[in-house]
């Protein structure tokens, strides 16, 4: 649980770092190009990750409910 919730504010700081950046679109230096770059690979493999391993978790989730339903009955 502590994973996923890692994963989520990796996201959520992102996310707000992207805000961010779009809103200083002034001058385009080379540094400021490069770091526009690395910031969108870093955001799109964070993105993606998040995606798979909540993905993971729910449909892990979801085969156990017909297990304790069976359980149960």
């Amino acid at each position: 649980m502590n994973f996923l919730l890692r994963v989520k504010r990796a996201k959520f700081v992102l996310d707000k770092a992207r805000r961010w950046m779009w809103k200083e679109r002034g001058t385009t230096t080379v540094n400021r190009k490069y770091r526009w770059l690395v910031e969108q690979k870093l955001l799109h493999f964070v993105d993606v990750f998040h995606q798979y391993v909540m993905e993971r978790s729910s449909n892990n989730r979801l085969t156990r409910v017909p297990q304790s339903m069976e359980r149960v009955m």
